[in-house]
């Protein structure tokens, strides 16, 4: 259990630098100046949209590592039920919530994109 609380937790720094790296020169965006450089283009809606670009960006990251992490869970606990029925079970269930909640995840980003575009 620990060594998959470790490969997560590095799973989530890879994740945290690929999002954050190299952003953290003074930038500007459409006019205004900004202490981050989020990316921002111009005529992309301005600093406000480019930071809370960012933030689903990185709320997606976790959304999605959250997901597989529930599903490799549910994956372990269920080979190590050794025939058990009520462990077998609940390994079953974790793994209907975790696929059902990545399921939602999709449609909610597919709405958002529709609503919001280039927001991926």
């Amino acid at each position: 259990m620990k060594a998959i609380l470790l490969i997560c937790l590095v799973a989530l720094g890879l994740a945290l630098l690929g999002v954050a790296g190299g952003k953290a020169m003074a930038a500007k965006c459409d006019g205004v100046d900004i202490s981050i450089d989020v990316g921002c283009a111009p005529g992309s809606g301005g600093p406000i949209y480019a930071y809370l670009r960012g933030i689903i960006k990185f709320a997606s990251g976790l959304i999605g590592l959250a997901a597989v992490a529930a599903i490799i869970i549910s994956g372990i606990q269920w080979m190590a039920a050794a025939g058990n029925p009520a462990a077998i079970k609940q390994a079953q269930g974790r793994l209907a919530n975790a696929v059902g909640g990545l399921i939602l995840f999709i449609l909610m980003a597919s709405i958002l994109r529709y609503l919001v575009p280039n927001v991926f």
